[in-house]
């Protein structure tokens, strides 16, 4: 039976809508499956380098690079203690349905044994469209996995 979550946890969500659990940090996922996000070890090494950053660390290299997958149609979401961290290209009927569809699983079946038990947490949507942060919304879980 699955437990109520704790603390946090973290997903990606592909522009699929492939829901994909993150163990550790968004940044050392991508490092684990750079096939999955389509990019280079090479160019994340680079990346890196060129800011003077420890591999994998969650600074300059790593923004960048999530800012270019959530461009390219990925989900990021973080479980804050009182709200989701979610950041979308744009807030549109694509992301929408994808969040969700993600809203609905985590509040009824969860994910690796761990479901939200608090109806109420928001999700803190931040579109990020053409590299320019368009205003933030505020969605409760409730209410999106209602929209799946």
């Amino acid at each position: 039976m699955p437990s109520p979550i704790r603390n946090t946890i973290a997903f990606w969500i592909a522009p699929t809508g492939e829901i994909h659990l993150v163990e550790d940090t968004h940044i050392h996922y991508v490092i684990d499956h750079p096939e999955l996000f389509q990019i280079s070890l090479e160019e994340l090494r680079r990346r890196y380098e060129t800011h003077n950053e420890e591999w994998g660390s969650e600074g300059q290299a790593r923004g960048e690079t999530i800012r270019e997958l959530v461009a390219g149609g990925w989900i990021r979401i973080r479980r804050y203690p009182e709200v989701y961290s979610v950041n979308v290209r744009d807030f549109d009927g694509r992301s929408r349905k994808h969040l969700a569809v993600f809203a609905a699983k985590l509040l009824k079946d969860g994910f690796d044994g761990r479901y939200e038990r608090d109806r109420h947490l928001e999700l803190r949507i931040r579109a990020l469209g053409a590299g320019k942060a368009a205003p933030v919304r505020l969605v409760e879980l409730q209410r999106m996995a209602q929209e799946a």
